[in-house]
């Protein structure tokens, strides 16, 4: 049965389409079939990221609402069919589906992929609250500024996360400030949340970059962008250390 993650965050801006996307690849190139499921209807960020915009014909609220049938709606994002996006619609509005109806859904999938990664908007949204009521897990994705750093903590906090497991991702990580502006370490901003580290992903123009050129998969080539190979793996139960170096 798949696993159904969701990828979170307390602050808008810290990546989380973006991290979503990649990490959804690097567990399909680890032989994990994979669907990313886009929650974030405001943005509909995902089919950018790879280039997919003109292959949207139907969207999850078309599924839902029984408007197609669910394949038709998927676009394959690799040749090996391995992983696959079913998009969001900036035109529709989430709250016109029960909640319990996207469960319904969401639990469809378990049979079918290994991960079902779902890219959440900003907390508090309707696409974060239904992303929660279906997950299994989640990885709350934040930087080191402060507001990044309490907005996570009092997410995190939130009855919600009770019945899911819970870690975190530091994104655009940059050593330099630790120690030009004092930082905390990611290990200490980890324990002051409360979850463990998953991962830690440095600032990178080359993944900016191919993100910005609906290129994910070119991005995951470039050397600072294999720390998602590693945080695939912690996924799937490798003891992968954690490294600044990385």
């Amino acid at each position: 049965m798949g696993e159904i993650l969701a990828v979170v965050s307390g602050k808008g801006g810290t990546g989380v389409s973006t991290v979503t996307a990649a990490l959804g690849y690097a567990l399909s190139s680890r032989g994990q079939k994979t669907l990313l499921l886009d929650l974030n209807f405001r943005k509909c960020d995902l089919p950018v990221l790879f280039g997919a915009e003109e292959k949207i014909a139907w969207h999850l609220l078309d599924v839902i609402e029984g408007n197609c049938r669910i394949i038709q709606a998927m676009i394959p994002c690799r040749k090996d069919e391995m992983l696959y996006l079913l998009p969001s619609s900036a035109a529709r509005d989430l709250r016109l589906i029960q909640k319990s109806s996207f469960v319904k859904l969401a639990e469809l999938f378990r049979s079918s992929f290994d991960f079902i990664l779902l890219d959440t908007p900003s907390w508090p949204s309707e696409g974060f609250s239904y992303a929660l009521q279906a997950a299994d897990s989640a990885v709350a994705v934040t930087d080191s500024t402060l507001l990044s750093r309490r907005n996570t903590e009092r997410m995190l906090l939130l009855p919600e996360f009770d019945s899911v497991r819970a870690s975190m991702i530091l994104n655009r990580f940059e050593r330099k400030f630790l120690r030009d502006e004092g930082l905390p370490a990611p290990e200490d901003i980890a324990r002051a949340i409360g979850v463990p580290l998953l991962g830690i992903i440095p600032e990178s123009t080359d993944i900016l970059l191919f993100s910005e050129q609906g290129n994910i998969p070119e991005a995951l080539k470039k050397s600072p962008a294999k720390c998602f190979d590693r945080i695939a793996g912690r996924l799937l139960g490798e003891d992968i250390p954690i490294s600044l170096k990385q």
